[in-house]
């Protein structure tokens, strides 16, 4: 039923359900996937962008026809109100996306990060409106910052620097995909590329951790600094073998600051981290 449920957690480890925050009623029919929520301040609302596929004969026929659907709520906990049933980016045939949103200075300018079927799931930057309501297209945009065929880009700003992570398409692949970091000094770039944090290794030719990129977790700990976490999608890893259900991989991301820009570390499996959260 594709529903959009709202969980809360003052650890990360103790969960409160909240229920469902954008209820079919108030939507168009069809696939959504990938909510992402940000807060716009000036407007004091909570704005949702999601991955939206229409109704077709199968979700194969929709994707080039796949956009993003914009919602709106006074509250985290909703309920959201659609404001835009086809935001206005320049490629059609949206694909994976993330919402990031500049807090470095007192405009706060949000943007969306995605790639689409119509440019060959090449990842592209552009600024959304100041109500975060739509993308500015074409005439504020990074252009293609990957190669063809990546998707579920990643998004943030640490230390005067923004990075942007995405791998390689595999929907849905048990393998995982690959991790490439990309950096700039203004957001729209232009983009240098560092490194892939999770690599292929020869003897399995699969990435070192079978995990696909889903988005970053900012956690405030002490010195009012924040650890970032990667948290990426296992897919097929449910024992039901519902998609819903499948597990994900939790680990902090740790930096090299010693370099200009600061390197992001490879990945590597982690039972358990601590993290300490401040309030």
């Amino acid at each position: 039923d594709h529903t959009v449920h709202l969980y809360t957690s003052p650890d990360l480890v103790n969960w409160t359900f909240r229920g469902d925050v954008f209820p079919t009623s108030v939507r168009p029919s069809g696939i959504y996937f990938r909510p992402k929520v940000v807060y716009n301040s000036e407007n004091r609302e909570y704005v949702l962008w999601i991955n939206y596929l229409p109704p077709a004969s199968s979700p194969l026929k929709a994707y080039p026809n796949a956009t993003y659907v914009v919602a709106v709520s006074k509250s985290p906990f909703g309920p959201f109100t659609v404001v835009r049933e086809k935001a206005s980016v320049a490629n059609s045939g949206g694909g994976d996306l993330t919402i990031f949103v500049d807090k470095s200075n007192s405009s706060q300018r949000a943007y969306i990060a995605y790639d689409s079927w119509s440019n060959d799931h090449r990842v592209v930057v552009e600024e959304l409106t100041q109500d975060y309501h739509d993308s500015m297209g074409s005439t504020h945009s990074s252009g293609p910052v990957s190669p063809s065929s990546h998707e579920a880009p990643m998004m943030f700003r640490r230390k005067g620097w923004y990075y942007l992570l995405f791998g390689h398409t595999c929907c849905f692949c048990s393998s995982g995909a690959g991790s490439s970091v990309y950096v700039a000094d203004n957001p729209l770039g232009p983009y240098k590329s560092m490194n892939d944090i999770n690599p292929i290794l020869p003897t399995t030719l699969k990435p070192v951790i079978h995990a696909q990129e889903s988005f970053i977790i900012h956690v405030p700990v002490e010195n009012e600094t924040e650890t970032l976490l990667y948290v990426g999608d296992r897919w097929d890893s449910a024992p039901d073998k519902k998609k819903s259900h499948d597990f994900q991989f939790w680990c902090p991301l740790h930096f090299n600051d010693s370099t200009s820009p600061p390197s992001i570390a490879e990945l590597h499996w982690v039972d358990s981290f601590v993290v300490n959260i401040t309030t």
